[in-house]
């Protein structure tokens, strides 16, 4: 099974404009849409602290959003980019759950998805594993010894770009057997 994942992200300018982003995703059939949340704390330092600032999402205004793409027919799931919120954002209870490839995976949040039975996306940048095959069979074995392995779904991410993920669960390249 293949879904297309559209990443809203922080590419919004507030919360109407999240919305009509979500309905601009069902507009063009995709019904699984990524979002991003964050705290002051963790962008403080950044170059773009002033442009991240008005993008902070509280979680009551996450879970509103989440109900609002629901009544539409859309999953709306959230990135954790402060491992401080990652108990939060797993009480949104979203319909499944995105970690970053291990080199940057939220450890918190991977130990607290041991315990549930969500799919689990794993994102890595396309490329990568291509050129690094030891890190791609390293991949593989770190995440059946986190994971159920029927969990997980090897998804590409292109930066900047919408997310397309023609793998399916336990692969990375799309077949239908495991690796």
């Amino acid at each position: 099974m293949s879904i297309l994942i559209a990443e809203i992200g922080v590419n919004f300018r507030d919360i109407d404009h999240f919305k009509e982003m979500i309905l601009k995703c069902l507009d063009c059939n995709v019904t699984y849409i990524k979002g991003q949340l964050f705290t002051d704390n963790h962008i403080r330092g950044r170059p773009d602290y002033d442009l991240l600032k008005p993008k902070i999402i509280d979680m009551s205004t996450a879970k509103e959003l989440m109900n609002f793409a629901a009544r539409r027919g859309a999953h709306l799931f959230w990135t954790p980019e402060d491992e401080t919120i990652t108990d939060d954002v797993i009480d949104l209870e979203p319909e499944l759950f995105k970690v970053g490839h291990p080199n940057y995976l939220n450890q918190k949040m991977a130990d607290k998805l041991k315990r549930t039975e969500k799919e689990i996306l794993v994102s890595v940048p396309v490329g990568h594993l291509y050129s690094h095959i030891p890190e791609k069979e390293s991949l593989y074995n770190e995440c059946k010894a986190i994971w159920n392995w029927g969990q997980v779904r090897f998804i590409y991410t292109v930066p900047l770009y919408p997310i397309y993920t023609p793998a399916c669960p336990g692969t990375a390249l799309g077949s239908s057997k495991s690796t």
